[in-house]
């Protein structure tokens, strides 16, 4: 079993170097739009909390997964329908 990455620098320096900027941005995203959320490291996965998680983030071999913690908000489920996978 890989190592607990101990932060999201750390998560990041793992992945290929091909995916690292694309990491890179969604953090720097998530800084811009919600700067007062922690980062963290949930499920073995960089996570960003601000009174609970905000989302969590997980690169694979051919995609970025972005999880977040959504349920009983029939709108915010609309919005996102379009953004999930099969």
């Amino acid at each position: 079993m890989d190592a607990l990455p101990a932060s999201i620098d750390d998560y990041i320096a793992a992945q290929v170097p091909a995916v690292q900027p694309i990491l890179q941005n969604i953090r720097a995203i998530v800084r811009e739009e919600a700067p007062d959320a922690k980062e963290a490291i949930s499920y073995r996965i960089p996570a960003f909390m601000q009174g609970g998680a905000l989302f969590y983030l997980a690169a694979f071999k051919k995609h970025i997964g972005v999880y977040p913690p959504v349920g009983g908000d029939a709108a915010l489920l609309a919005a996102l329908a379009p953004y999930r996978g099969p």
